[in-house]
Formats: C-alpha cells, sequence, structure tokens
C-alpha cells in the first residue's frame, strides 16, 4: 500500500543529490511524496519532478561567515515551512514527514502531524556541533558546541528514526545517545540513471585536453584551493591539464585569487560561477578525466565526499585524501590516496593518472566492487525499509 510522504530541506532540491534520489525512489515506487525545499532563482513555485511534487519558499539561503545569519534564515525557513506542513496534514494527512537536516531542530516543523499520528524521520546529512565546531573555529567544550549538542539529542529523542549517511556517522550518534533501534544508514550513493558507468573512458592522448573536475559546495573545509594549487603543480609538467570547479560557496572569491596570483587564465581553469543543476554536473563528469576531493582533514570521522562517490559510479579515476572515513571505505587499488593537505603528493596523483593508463584500467574496475556492495539499489532498499517499518509500527 502506497504512503504518503512529506519531506522538509532546507536546500535547493533540483542540485541536492540526496534529497533528490529518496524523494524520487520512495516516488517511483508508488509513494505519494511532496518536498518543500528553498527556491533558486527562475524556479517556479511548485512542479513536479521525478514524480515528485516540489513546494519551493522564497526565502534566500545564507552563506557567509556569521552563525547569527545562518540560524536567522534558518528560522525564516523553519516557520513557513511549519505552517505549510500543519496546513497539509490537517486536510491530507501524511503517514511519514521526513526531515532532511541541516539544522537538526528542523525536524520540529513536524510537531503537528507528529501529534495528529505521523511518523518522522530525521536525516542526518552532517552532524551540526562537530561541523560548526570546524566552520566557526568553536572549542567543542565550548558552550555554543553543547548548546547544539542539546538541539541535536532532542532532535533525534523527537524523532521516530535517525537516518546515517554512513557507519562512522552511526557510532558518533551511539556515542551521543540515540538508541540503535531507532538508527538506520542509508549512504549517499550516485543515483545511477543520473550517474552511469562509462561505456568508454576520454582518450589520453598527447594532443588531447586531460580534464581535471571538482564540483560541489566551495568551503575551506573542502580545500578547494589546496586542488587549485595541485592542478597549477602538475599542470607546469604536462600542459594537457585543465580544470573545472564547479559550483559556489563563501570560499569561491578566495579560490579565485589564488587562481588569479598562479596565473591561471579561465581557459585553463573554468569556474561555473554558480551551482548548476544536476543533469549539467553529471554531463560534466561523464567527459572528464579525473577527479578531485581535496578536502581538509573532516576531524570527527564523519565526512565521505559524495563527490568521490559519483566519480565511483561514473568510472572516474580520483585522488582524495586519506582521512578515517574515506579509507574506511576505500583504497589504495581503488582510490590515489594521498596524506591530508599534501599539495605536492596530489599535484603526483594526477600526473601518475594522466600518464600511466594501466593504473587508470585497475582504479576503474577496483572501484565497481564498491558499487556492488555499497551502490545505490543496496542503500534505497534500506531506505524503503526504514519506510515501511515505520509504517507497519
Amino acid at each position: 500500500m502506497s504512503k504518503r510522504i512529506a519531506m522538509i530541506a532546507y536546500t535547493h532540491y533540483e542540485s541536492d543529490p540526496r534529497v533528490r534520489r529518496e524523494a524520487e525512489t520512495l516516488a517511483e515506487r508508488g509513494d505519494d511524496v511532496t518536498v518543500w525545499c528553498l527556491q533558486s532563482e527562475g524556479a517556479e513555485t511548485t512542479s513536479q519532478l521525478g514524480g515528485v511534487e516540489v513546494r519551493r519558499i522564497s526565502i534566500p539561503r545564507y552563506r557567509g561567515g556569521k552563525a547569527l545569519a545562518y540560524v536567522g534564515s534558518y528560522l525564516q525557513f523553519f516557520m513557513v515551512s511549519a505552517v505549510k506542513i500543519s496546513r497539509e496534514h490537517h486536510t491530507a494527512p501524511f503517514d511519514i514527514v521526513h526531515i532532511h537536516t541541516m539544522p537538526d531542530f528542523m525536524v520540529f516543523t513536524a510537531i503537528w502531524p507528529r501529534l495528529r499520528g505521523a511518523k518522522v524521520i530525521l536525516d542526518m546529512h552532517d552532524l551540526m556541533p562537530d561541523l560548526y565546531a570546524v566552520k566557526f573555529g568553536l572549542s567543542k567544550q565550548g558552550k555554543a558546541v553543547e548548546a547544539l549538542r542539546m538541539v541535536q539529542k532532542t532532535a533525534t529523542a523527537f524523532a521516530d528514526a535517525v537516518i546515517c549517511v554512513h557507519e562512522p556517522q552511526y557510532e558518533l550518534l551511539l556515542r551521543d545517545g540515540v538508541p540503535t533501534h531507532k538508527l538506520a544508514i542509508v549512504m549517499n550513493a550516485a543515483d545511477p540513471k543520473l550517474f552511469p558507468p562509462r561505456e568508454t573512458q576520454p582518450s589520453y592522448g598527447e594532443k588531447d585536453k586531460i580534464r581535471v573536475i571538482y564540483h560541489g559546495t566551495i568551503l575551506h573545509r573542502y580545500g578547494v584551493d589546496l586542488g587549485v594549487r595541485a592542478f597549477a603543480k602538475a599542470r607546469a609538467q604536462d600542459s594537457r591539464l585543465v580544470m573545472s570547479v564547479l559550483g559556489d560557496g563563501d570560499f569561491l572569491p578566495e579560490v579565485k585569487r589564488i587562481a588569479a596570483d598562479l596565473n591561471l587564465s579561465d581557459d585553463v581553469l573554468h569556474f561555473s560561477n554558480g551551482r548548476l543543476p544536476l543533469s549539467e554536473v553529471a554531463e560534466a563528469i561523464r567527459t572528464s578525466h579525473i577527479g578531485i576531493i581535496p578536502n581538509r582533514d573532516d576531524q570527527e570521522d564523519s565526512v565521505l565526499p559524495t563527490k568521490l562517490l559519483e566519480y565511483v559510479s561514473v568510472g572516474i579515476p580520483a585522488v582524495a585524501p586519506r582521512t578515517r572515513c574515506i579509507s574506511r571505505y576505500f583504497d589504495e587499488s581503488q582510490v590515489e590516496m594521498v596524506p591530508v593537505e599534501d599539495i605536492d603528493a596530489m599535484a603526483d596523483a594526477i600526473l601518475r593518472i594522466a600518464k600511466d593508463e594501466s593504473r587508470r584500467k585497475e582504479m576503474i574496475e577496483a572501484a565497481r566492487a564498491w558499487q556492488d556492495t555499497y551502490g545505490f539499489d543496496v542503500q534505497m532498499r534500506f531506505l524503503c525499509r526504514t519506510v515501511d517499518h515505520l509504517c507497519r509500527s
């Protein structure tokens, strides 16, 4: 029997792969899914995408370095979405309300539906206390982070189920007191409809451009500046290399300044200057040769970059830091692992992939084994099982 499901997500639906693939998976199997999200520029207030009804709320998404400004934008979205979902539930009740973080307190938009019988899922994209400590340079023992940890504890207590993005995050939530019977894992495996495996690899000939790609949010902790510096070092030895940086974020102006200082012109290093629809990102990945994930150390075992999983899905050799979380899921046969923040090692890895055909083939074949164990179909079965279990209970 189909379920009626509401999703709340402080994000732009068109460019958020996790929210989209979960909503569309549930809609594809016959559930009635409605998503409330932020309205991106030029998007309609209401539309149908992949069988999902998308309702957009016109509130600017804040990006910057001021924590209070984030809170203000979150509160605006919270109040509007809480009213909208409560009214909708009053006229046509939901079976499930699925809340995507951040922030954690967004789960309380579901107070009225929960009081009237709906089950609530809290989908933890990131752990807010740890992330904000890193982002704003806060002490993890300080009052601000402790307050965020209390919000997280209250939010997970309110929810009927808590979905994690991988095992390390699961373990951190256990550490923070979330009981095992509430926890489930649904990883960020790439949707093969958007990121299908390439049947053929692009040429690495002497006269071909070799395209390096970074896509996603441009933040200091994601190390895009390190990736650009590594690319410049590699290009000094192989002029075939060009790079695309697709996305936006707080750190974009600084990355552009670094590119200018390194004399990387637009035909060598191209910026998209904004977030692109997932379909355009997927097409750019398919035509690229090397993916780069230059993250700084996540410090809490909690970051397994979605972009890495998308490169693996398409079949692109990737360079990634040897963080605890990445090393837990990948080995040297699947990914070119380099020490965290080591620009020279990243440059050497780019050159190694560009020059060594046998290494490229080894990486692509080995990474396919990851898909068999952790791929999209496996993860979506876990999602559907969590929804069905809640509805039965």
